[in-house]
C-alpha cells in the first residue's frame, strides 16, 4: 500500500504553482517593457535627428554663414582665417558658426541623442565635403590657440563616415 503522507509531501502545492506562474508573467512583462522602452528610444532618436536636420537647414543665420564661407572654400583661402589678425573678421565668425553647428551634431551623435545611421544617410556627402574643406583651418587653429581638442567630435564623425562610406542602393544599369 502507498503511504498517503509520502504522496502528499511529494506533490507540488497549488500556491507554489501560482507563485511560479506569477513570476513568469512578471518576467515576461518586464522583458516586454524593456523592449518597448528600447523601441521608443530609437524612434525618439530618429525623430530628434530629423528635427535637428530640418532646423539646421532652416536656420537663417547658419545659412548666411554657409553662404559667406562658400566663396572662401572655392578660393582656397580658408586657412588664412585662423590667423590672429582675422579673429574678428565676419568670415571667421561665419566659419566658426558652421563648425560649432557640426560639433554640436557630432557630439549629439556620439552621446546617442541623434541617430548616426539616419544622419549619415541624410548628410554623408555634406559632412565629408565640409570636413575636408575645413580641416586645414581647424588644424591650423588648433596650433594657434593651443587647443588640440577643437572640433574633435566633428573630426570623429568624419572618420566614422569614411570608415564605412555610404553605399549605393541602386544600379544605373
Amino acid at each position: 500500500m502507498i503511504d498517503k503522507t509520502k504522496m502528499e509531501e511529494s506533490s507540488i502545492k497549488p500556491e507554489v504553482v501560482i507563485g511560479i506562474i506569477n513570476l513568469v508573467i512578471l518576467l515576461i512583462t518586464a522583458v516586454a517593457a524593456f523592449i518597448a522602452i528600447g523601441i521608443n528610444q530609437a524612434i525618439n532618436r530618429k525623430r530628434a535627428t530629423v528635427e535637428m536636420v530640418l532646423n539646421h537647414n532652416q536656420n537663417a543665420q547658419l545659412q548666411e554663414a554657409n553662404e559667406a564661407i562658400n566663396e572662401l572654400l572655392h578660393s582656397q583661402q580658408i586657412t588664412s582665417l585662423s590667423a590672429n589678425d582675422k579673429k574678428d573678421s565676419p568670415e571667421r565668425k561665419a566659419l566658426l558658426k558652421v563648425l560649432n553647428a557640426y560639433e554640436f551634431i557630432a557630439n549629439g551623435i556620439k552621446e546617442g541623442v541623434f541617430d548616426k545611421q539616419l544622419y549619415k544617410r541624410m548628410q554623408y556627402g555634406t559632412v565629408v565635403r565640409d570636413w575636408e574643406a575645413f580641416a586645414p583651418f581647424v588644424m591650423h587653429l588648433r596650433t594657434q590657440v593651443q587647443r588640440p581638442t577643437l572640433f574633435q567630435d566633428f573630426q570623429w564623425l568624419y572618420k566614422e563616415f569614411k570608415k564605412q562610406p555610404l553605399k549605393c542602393l541602386h544600379s544605373d544599369n
